[in-house]
């Protein structure tokens, strides 16, 4: 853990949510850029590595667990449901 973390990081953080911001976006997203200048601040790492929206014209991975250790953090795996 960084030094400089906020001292509520010292004990583990899971952040899971619907974020609804892409980030399997491709280019310069600002969101995304925002979002990963959150986890950078409080040293949060983004376990969802597949789309979690997924229909006929797109995909996007909007759905998002965050933890502070990924070494704790389990597999995950995402059900796409028709």
């Amino acid at each position: 853990m960084r030094s400089n973390s906020p001292g509520f990081l010292k004990s583990e953080v899971i952040l899971i949510g619907d974020i609804n911001t892409n980030v399997g976006s491709i280019g310069n997203n600002t969101l995304v850029n925002y979002l990963q200048t959150f986890c950078s601040m409080f040293d949060l790492h983004q376990t969802i590595k597949d789309p979690t929206r997924v229909c006929s014209t797109s995909q996007s991975t909007i759905d998002l667990i965050l933890v502070s250790d990924v070494q704790k953090s389990h597999k995950v795996v995402l059900l796409h449901v028709v």
